[in-house]
């Protein structure tokens, strides 16, 4: 594996996702996780959740990298909580806090 998920806690001025929606997270939730490649170069992409197992999460790339080596649409990512710093579930609606 050429590359690394990012924690949230590394990344600036990204907004965290609330407990309520992690809480959300299912099969087919598609969560945003950023990937390094070697020191300087970030790719933020979507990721369908797949399976869940405590606070483990598999779920298929539905990108297609430029940036990250080795790493291909549709391939299997493995990650945990700490690494999402993006959720979109369709079939949830959240509160606006404007």
């Amino acid at each position: 594996m050429a590359y690394a998920l990012l924690n949230i806690e590394t990344l600036e001025n990204v907004q965290r996702p609330s407990q309520l929606q992690l809480a959300t997270i299912d099969n087919h939730t598609l969560v945003k996780l950023g990937f390094k490649n070697g020191d300087t170069i970030l790719e933020r992409m979507w990721v369908r959740v797949d399976k869940i197992e405590d606070d483990q999460f598999t779920g298929v790339l539905i990108n297609c990298p430029s940036q990250v080596a080795d790493l291909s649409e549709n391939d299997t990512v493995t990650f945990q909580k700490n690494n999402i710093i993006g959720i979109m579930n369709p079939r949830m609606t959240y509160e606006c806090k404007c």
